[in-house]
Protein backbone atom coordinates (compact mmCIF):
# COMPACT_ATOMS: atom_id res chain seq x y z
CA UNK A 1 0.00 0.00 0.00
CA UNK A 2 0.93 3.24 -1.29
CA UNK A 3 0.19 6.63 -0.02
CA UNK A 4 0.39 9.07 -2.52
CA UNK A 5 -1.46 12.34 -1.29
CA UNK A 6 1.89 13.44 -0.03
CA UNK A 7 3.02 15.20 -3.41
CA UNK A 8 5.21 18.75 -3.24
CA UNK A 9 3.58 20.47 -0.26
CA UNK A 10 4.33 22.82 2.33
CA UNK A 11 2.81 24.16 5.14
CA UNK A 12 1.20 27.84 5.48
CA UNK A 13 -0.52 29.38 8.34
CA UNK A 14 -2.85 26.10 8.64
CA UNK A 15 -3.07 25.99 4.94
CA UNK A 16 -1.06 23.79 2.72
CA UNK A 17 0.37 25.22 -0.23
CA UNK A 18 0.32 22.95 -3.56
CA UNK A 19 1.58 23.49 -7.03
CA UNK A 20 1.44 27.41 -5.91
CA UNK A 21 -2.22 27.38 -4.72
CA UNK A 22 -3.81 27.17 -0.87
CA UNK A 23 -5.29 23.68 -0.38
CA UNK A 24 -6.67 21.72 2.81
CA UNK A 25 -5.84 17.99 3.66
CA UNK A 26 -8.50 15.73 4.33
CA UNK A 27 -7.92 12.43 6.06
CA UNK A 28 -10.40 9.92 4.61
CA UNK A 29 -12.28 7.98 6.71
CA UNK A 30 -13.07 5.32 3.83
CA UNK A 31 -9.79 5.58 1.78
CA UNK A 32 -9.88 5.06 -2.03
CA UNK A 33 -8.09 2.26 -3.76
CA UNK A 34 -6.85 2.26 -7.15
CA UNK A 35 -5.07 -1.13 -7.34
CA UNK A 36 -1.85 -1.46 -5.11
CA UNK A 37 -2.39 2.39 -4.11
CA UNK A 38 -4.68 3.44 -1.35
CA UNK A 39 -5.37 7.10 -0.79
CA UNK A 40 -5.97 7.83 2.70
CA UNK A 41 -5.95 11.76 2.82
CA UNK A 42 -6.99 14.84 -0.12
CA UNK A 43 -6.11 17.94 -0.74
CA UNK A 44 -8.95 20.35 -1.35
CA UNK A 45 -7.01 22.74 -3.64
CA UNK A 46 -8.78 26.63 -4.33
CA UNK A 47 -10.39 26.58 -7.25
CA UNK A 48 -10.01 29.13 -9.88
CA UNK A 49 -12.72 30.68 -11.76
CA UNK A 50 -12.36 28.47 -15.06
CA UNK A 51 -12.53 25.34 -12.86
CA UNK A 52 -16.20 26.81 -11.73
CA UNK A 53 -17.15 26.51 -14.93
CA UNK A 54 -20.65 25.37 -15.11
CA UNK A 55 -21.49 25.52 -11.64
CA UNK A 56 -24.26 26.95 -9.67
CA UNK A 57 -22.16 28.46 -6.90
CA UNK A 58 -25.60 28.67 -5.03
CA UNK A 59 -25.76 25.09 -4.87
CA UNK A 60 -22.40 24.06 -4.09
CA UNK A 61 -22.61 26.50 -1.22
CA UNK A 62 -25.80 25.13 -0.28
CA UNK A 63 -23.80 21.92 0.35
CA UNK A 64 -25.31 20.40 -2.77
CA UNK A 65 -24.19 16.96 -3.48
CA UNK A 66 -24.20 16.94 -7.05
CA UNK A 67 -22.31 20.21 -7.53
CA UNK A 68 -19.86 19.60 -5.14
CA UNK A 69 -19.40 16.25 -7.13
CA UNK A 70 -18.87 17.72 -10.27
CA UNK A 71 -15.99 20.78 -8.78
CA UNK A 72 -14.21 17.89 -6.55
CA UNK A 73 -12.54 16.31 -9.41
CA UNK A 74 -11.04 19.34 -10.79
CA UNK A 75 -9.59 20.72 -7.67
CA UNK A 76 -7.85 17.55 -5.87
CA UNK A 77 -4.57 16.07 -4.91
CA UNK A 78 -3.89 13.59 -6.10
CA UNK A 79 -6.89 14.12 -8.54
CA UNK A 80 -10.01 12.10 -8.28
CA UNK A 81 -11.98 10.95 -10.93
CA UNK A 82 -15.32 11.07 -11.45
CA UNK A 83 -16.52 7.25 -10.51
CA UNK A 84 -14.03 7.95 -7.21
CA UNK A 85 -16.12 10.95 -6.29
CA UNK A 86 -19.20 9.04 -6.81
CA UNK A 87 -18.39 6.37 -4.28
CA UNK A 88 -16.95 8.67 -1.51
CA UNK A 89 -18.48 7.64 1.87
CA UNK A 90 -20.98 10.32 2.35
CA UNK A 91 -19.09 12.07 5.64
CA UNK A 92 -16.11 11.77 3.26
CA UNK A 93 -18.03 14.00 0.54
CA UNK A 94 -19.01 16.27 3.13
CA UNK A 95 -15.90 17.09 5.08
CA UNK A 96 -14.21 17.49 0.96
CA UNK A 97 -17.61 19.92 0.04
CA UNK A 98 -16.66 21.42 3.12
CA UNK A 99 -13.37 22.29 2.37
CA UNK A 100 -14.29 23.34 -0.95
CA UNK A 101 -16.52 25.57 0.05
CA UNK A 102 -14.57 27.13 2.79
CA UNK A 103 -12.40 28.70 -0.15
CA UNK A 104 -15.37 31.01 -0.91
CA UNK A 105 -15.43 32.54 2.66
CA UNK A 106 -13.12 36.05 2.43
CA UNK A 107 -10.11 35.42 5.39
CA UNK A 108 -11.45 38.74 6.95
CA UNK A 109 -14.70 36.96 7.93
CA UNK A 110 -12.90 33.87 9.25
CA UNK A 111 -11.42 36.17 12.15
Amino acid sequence: MTDIATSQTQTLEGEEIINGRPARAITLQQPITRGAQVITKVHVRKPKSGELRGIDLGAMLNANADAIMQVLPRVTEPLLVKHEVENLDPADLLMLGMALVSFFVPKAELQ
